[in-house]
């Protein structure tokens, strides 16, 4: 993994317990990051992950690729991936738990509009039609 604490002028690198096949990165503040990424890879660091050893597994309950991460604060997470899979956590990603989002496409990304609430989400999925597709889910605060 590859990060910048200058705007992007230069790049350092760093080493996690396995940076290959990550997907994506999010940081809910300057020291808590989650990354997920190929056959449900999840690592996490609470902090900044800039050096090596900062980040640590953590067991996603699947095996599937994780495209998206997001989490509304240090607690409360979810990761997106192949076959519609949604994962879920409220305790900083020491337990995930699947959640059912009805879809078999590849979902990329998500994002929750209102952060306290949590009760509007807007996930990109990947479609047959060969292009991206917004979709989105309201539900019970959680989702």
């Amino acid at each position: 993994m590859r990060y910048t604490t200058n705007g992007g002028v230069s790049w350092s690198y760093v080493s996690s317990t396995s940076t290959d096949g990550l997907n994506c990165v999010f940081f809910v503040d300057s020291q808590n990051g989650w990354a997920v990424g190929k056959k449900g890879k999840i690592n996490h660091t609470t902090t900044a992950g800039t050096s090596y050893g900062s980040w640590s597994s953590q067991n996603s309950g699947t095996n599937e690729e994780l495209n998206g991460v997001y989490f509304a604060d240090r607690l409360t997470g979810w990761a997106v991936g192949a076959k519609g899979t949604i994962i879920h956590t409220n305790d900083g990603g020491t337990t995930w738990s699947p959640q059912q989002s009805g879809l078999t496409e590849e979902l990329l990304s998500v994002r929750f509009i209102d952060r306290i609430a949590r009760l509007r989400c807007w996930m990109v999925r990947r479609n047959s039609a060969n292009g991206g597709c917004w979709s989105q889910l309201v539900g019970e605060k959680g989702l």
